[in-house]
């Protein structure tokens, strides 16, 4: 049979002298394994919920015709679909263009030249 003085007495000459640090940061990793270990079996042990049956798609089959809501944007009929065109034409760019002035012109030829200057005095 094994003596209980005797265990407690290697069990504090263990923990004194030059062995302590390794056997307290032994202890403690087998205390952290032992707790990762319990979480990672109640994680997968853990009852899983049902899932959803995945998404299938259906086809759209009206039951009453399509209603497109009155505005400036849609047209009287219903438009599935409209031509691309390659370029635009003068007429398309006309609303989105504004030509600049000449004070335009000019403060951007002023920041250019800053911009010049900064990268011209920085050079060796």
């Amino acid at each position: 049979m094994i003596d209980v003085s005797e265990l407690i007495d290697n069990i504090r000459m263990a923990f004194s002298g030059r062995n302590r640090a390794a056997v307290i940061s032994a202890t403690v990793l087998i205390v952290m394994t032992m707790a990762a270990v319990i979480v990672v079996s109640i994680t997968f042990t853990a009852p899983k919920k049902p899932s959803e049956p995945p998404f299938t798609e259906q086809e759209f089959t009206p039951d009453h015709p399509v209603l497109v809501p009155p505005s400036p944007v849609a047209s009287d009929g219903y438009v599935y679909s409209r031509d691309k065109h390659g370029r635009w034409t003068e007429e398309d760019a006309a609303p989105w263009f504004t030509p600049p002035d000449a004070t335009a012109l000019s403060d951007l030829s002023q920041a250019n030249d800053r911009i010049i200057t900064d990268i011209l005095d920085a050079a060796p």
